[in-house]
């Protein structure tokens, strides 16, 4: 179902993914997000794979990844993500350590700001479409909601959609 609403994000440019706990990888679609510029991954404890931000590779600019105990290294070949300026890492000891080795410095050598805010809160980035999902009834209705809004205005920048059960 969400593979039906990523064809309507092609000019979206910034994605928030907080809570959802299932996820272990990110799904593919993102991929297919050619404008994507900003991606924030918050609170998904099983993720453990980023390898679909590799397909941003000439868009992405800014990386937020904040308590997500699962993620523990950043894709091999992430020195490709070539417009990347900005990665910031907040509560996720095993990341920040997988950052701090001199080997893969080299490979983050090309971002501009590395940032590990260790102690403080999970930055929410301003949204302009935002819909709570509370059970998994309400899944074939926000998506048909977001398809309808994203056919009315299809430069919607940012998308904020939570899982929340």
């Amino acid at each position: 179902m969400l593979q039906e609403v990523a064809k309507h994000l092609t000019s979206l440019q910034s994605l928030e993914v907080r809570y959802c706990q299932r996820m272990t990888a990110l799904p593919q679609w993102v991929g297919d997000l050619v404008c994507l510029e900003q991606l924030s991954i918050s609170w998904c404890d099983n993720l453990n794979n980023l390898q679909e931000i590799m397909a941003c590779r000439t868009s992405l600019k800014k990386l937020r990844i904040s308590n997500c105990k699962g993620i523990e290294s950043l894709p091999e070949c992430i020195q490709q993500l070539t417009n990347l300026e900005i990665l910031e890492i907040s509560e996720c000891p095993a990341l920040e350590q997988w950052c701090e080795s001199e080997e893969n410095k080299m490979k983050l050598a090309h971002i501009k700001e590395m940032v590990r805010c260790r102690d403080l809160p999970c930055l929410v980035l301003t949204t302009i479409f935002s819909y709570s999902v509370y059970s998994e009834k309400n899944i074939s209705f926000c998506i048909s909601y977001m398809i309808y809004c994203l056919q009315l205005n299809p430069f919607i920048s940012s998308l904020q959609l939570l899982f929340l059960f």
